[in-house]
């Protein structure tokens, strides 16, 4: 079928390829010669996680008679348009996202490249004949949502609380890995790393991060999270969040006794 509208291939060369591609020479640069679960890779973790995150990215497309598709490498995947619960523009003019009925790995909702913005304003959202397109549908197919069922309920909370056992795994595993004991700090005594005050201004972030009451704070916050939002896509990354820092908290406080 012909393809009526699609993402803009030059969003697509600068979200998939370009970021991508800076970003993981970053992250390789501050990791240079440094050991598995050192601090720098720490400071890359955010550089880390855009790689990931951009290159995920999915090509969304539109075919003829009303066919929704997107792709993320090489195979096509049908989105029938009863399943969107929303859309909305994430990065303007180049990342939109949809939510769909059902959990999308990775991310919870489909993130997208977005087509050629329409408006000529910098300072607007922006028009883009893709999203408008999938509003319009969905709009026009209204499906009223079904009551939740106390069965769905406690299938969620199953996988919020493998979510969280599988943070505190990952928690154990990477201090096993880096070799310290659960007990030790997590990061080593603060100095200087670089003469780049970008770095070093992450090098402390990270230290005040590993904070006691910094991690205490975070846990109790993505424990919320996950329990407010139990019944949203993104519920299983708090818990999982949830699971990485609780057990900090515990080890340091049981320690202090």
């Amino acid at each position: 079928m012909k393809t009526v509208l699609r993402s803009k291939p030059a969003n697509v060369f600068l979200a998939k390829f370009w970021i991508p591609f800076l970003f993981g020479g970053i992250a390789v640069a501050m990791c240079s010669g440094d050991l598995f679960f050192s601090r720098s890779l720490f400071l890359a973790s955010p550089f880390i996680a855009g790689v990931l995150f951009f290159f995920s990215l999915a090509v969304l497309e539109i075919q003829e008679g009303g066919v929704a598709r997107y792709r993320r490498l090489f195979s096509w995947r049908e989105i029938p348009f009863d399943d969107i619960v929303d859309a909305r523009v994430e990065v303007p003019p180049v990342i939109a996202s949809v939510r769909c009925r059902k959990f999308l790995f990775p991310w919870g909702r489909l993130y997208f490249v977005l087509d050629r913005n329409l408006d000529s304003n910098l300072f607007h959202e922006g028009e883009y004949a893709l999203l408008s397109y999938i509003r319009n549908r969905k709009s026009q197919g209204v499906v009223e949502p079904r009551p939740t069922e106390p069965r769905a309920d406690n299938r969620q909370m199953a996988k919020l609380s493998l979510a969280a056992i599988a943070g505190i795994v990952f928690f154990l595993l990477s201090r096993l890995l880096a070799g310290h004991t659960p007990y030790s700090s997590a990061i080593a005594p603060l100095h200087p790393v670089s003469a780049s005050p970008l770095l070093n201004s992450l090098n402390r972030i990270i230290h005040v991060a590993a904070l006691f009451r910094v991690q205490l704070a975070l846990a109790i916050l993505f424990a919320f999270l996950a329990i407010y939002r139990r019944r949203q896509q993104e519920a299983w990354i708090f818990a999982f969040l949830t699971g990485v820092s609780l057990p900090y908290v515990i080890l340091h406080w049981i320690a202090s006794l």
